[in-house]
């Protein structure tokens, strides 16, 4: 896996980066959105990055990705936050 930066609107792979490469790969969507392209940074999840270091297949990373999108969903606004309490995070 690596750090992909792609063209929003056609998909294209415009550069990819290592892992130890990632403030070159910010560094080149700051360039690229100086010449007015709109390009996203696309870095893998660190659940990504182990299954595959474990040998996971595309449908077992499919099924955990899944899997932890409902687990996410079924905290929301229960234990975790509440849209209506004002957040404790200071930024």
């Amino acid at each position: 896996m690596s750090i992909i930066v792609r063209e929003k609107q056609t998909g294209k792979v415009l550069k990819e980066f290592s892992f130890d490469q990632e403030e070159n790969a910010y560094a080149y969507v700051i360039e690229c959105e100086s010449y007015h392209m709109d390009v996203e940074l696309i870095k893998p999840s660190v659940t990504q990055t182990l299954g595959q270091c474990l040998g996971a297949n595309q449908e077992e990373m499919d099924l955990l990705k899944s899997e932890m999108d409902e687990e996410i969903g079924s905290h929301h606004e229960s234990c975790c936050f509440s849209a209506d309490e004002p957040s404790n995070i200071k930024q």
